[in-house]
């Protein structure tokens, strides 16, 4: 199952409904819809397939927003995917190297960490990455927070252009 979050870059706080979502899978084939109101759009995909997800504004932000696009694997049950769109004419500076700290986590249901990124070379305005949480074991917000919601072991992906970086996370029952 893949939850994807779509949201205002500048201000994460702010969820895209009826933002378009086309998922093209490896055989070409193409599912389509919208968020709802809470930006979310979810759907049930097969296991370890690579896909690609495009994802337009809204009809009436058109001219405020910029697609993205982005390819992901589902390795997991269930993938939590926040896509922060860009405004108009934002450019992602050119990076040579993503790290995410901790790399290594352990927290029990409901605990939470503040997952930071190191970016070189340091950008000039706030980056917001694209997190993914896989395994089902929690939600990351666009600021890196991860909160454990349920026992087992998993991964939260950063990425940010072409670079990606991960953490391991175990989650353990109270």
């Amino acid at each position: 199952r893949l939850v994807v979050t779509v949201v205002d870059e500048n201000d994460p706080s702010v969820p895209l409904a009826d933002a378009e979502i086309e998922i093209t899978l490896d055989d070409g084939r193409k599912i389509l819809g919208k968020t709802d109101a809470s930006g979310k759009f979810i759907v049930d995909l097969p296991l370890n397939k690579q896909f690609s997800i495009k994802v337009r504004p809204p009809n009436e932000f058109e001219a405020f927003f910029q697609e993205a696009f982005e390819t992901f694997v589902t390795d997991e049950n269930e993938i939590q995917l926040l896509i922060p769109i860009r405004r108009s004419g934002v450019v992602i500076p050119v990076l040579t190297e993503l790290k995410i700290q901790p790399e290594r986590v352990t927290l029990r249901v409901r605990e939470r960490v503040q997952f930071q990124l190191q970016l070189d070379p340091s950008p000039d305005r706030p980056i917001r990455p694209i997190w993914s949480v896989h395994g089902g074991i929690g939600v990351i917000t666009p600021d890196g927070l991860f909160v454990a919601t349920r026992a087992g072991q998993g991964t939260v992906k950063v990425k940010v252009g072409e670079l990606q970086a991960e953490a391991r996370v175990i989650v353990q029952s109270d």
